[in-house]
C-alpha cells in the first residue's frame, strides 16, 4: 500500500511514503536543503532538534494601499516578514504586489501573482472582497483568502482579524486618560 507523500498530515510513520512523520507531517529529515529531494527545502524544526525537507509554500499579498501609510495593512505586512524569519517555517515564501485600491485592479495583482507561482493569495483589505470571490472561482487551484468576504466555500477563505483584544487595550487607555 503507498504511503502519503511529503507535507502530508501523518500520526505514524507507516502513513508515509519514503519518509517518517515529523511532528505530524510525512518528511525527510535533513541537515540543509542539499540533503533534500528535489523541490523540497530544508525547514528547521519546531523542537530545533534538525529539519525537514518539506514542499515550498508561496503565498502573495494584495494591499488595498502602502502598508507604511495604513496601520491595518502594515500589521498584515509585519506578520507577513515576521513569518519569513522562522525557522520552522523556511520553506515559506512571500511576494507582495503593488498596491491596488480598487478592487479590479485587486483581482488583476492576485491574478498575476497566480501565475508567478503563489499558492495562496491573499486580500488585505474588505473592498477587495468581492473582486477575490470572482478570483477564487477562476483560479480553483489556488487558495484566496478575502478579508471579511461574506462568501466563502472551496477554495475562497474569509478571515478576519481579533479586534476585541484592541478595543480592549483602548477602554483601559481611556479609562487611565481619564479625570471621572
Amino acid at each position: 500500500e503507498v504511503g502519503a507523500g511529503l507535507g502530508t498530515s501523518c500520526a505514524f510513520d507507516d502513513q508515509c511514503q519514503g519518509s517518517i512523520c515529523m511532528e505530524g507531517i510525512c518528511a525527510v529529515a535533513c541537515g540543509d536543503s542539499n540533503g533534500c529531494p528535489g523541490g523540497t527545502e530544508c525547514a528547521q524544526l519546531l523542537s530545533g532538534n534538525g529539519g525537514s525537507c518539506q514542499l515550498p509554500l508561496r503565498a502573495g499579498f494584495v494591499y488595498g494601499g502602502d502598508p507604511e501609510q495604513f496601520d491595518f495593512m502594515r500589521a498584515f505586512d509585519d506578520a507577513r516578514l515576521e513569518t519569513e524569519e522562522v525557522p520552522a517555517l523556511g520553506y515559506v515564501h512571500t511576494s507582495v504586489s503593488d498596491p491596488a485600491p480598487l478592487a479590479s485592479e485587486a483581482a488583476d495583482e492576485a491574478r498575476s501573482l497566480a501565475q508567478l507561482g503563489n499558492q495562496i493569495v491573499v486580500s488585505t483589505t474588505q473592498s477587495h472582497a468581492p473582486a477575490f470571490a470572482e478570483v477564487a472561482a477562476e483560479l480553483e487551484s489556488t487558495l484566496v483568502l478575502a478579508y471579511q468576504s461574506p462568501v466563502f466555500g472551496g477554495n475562497l477563505v474569509s478571515f478576519d482579524a481579533r479586534m476585541y483584544q484592541a478595543y480592549f487595550l483602548a477602554g483601559i487607555a481611556a479609562q487611565r486618560a481619564s479625570t471621572t
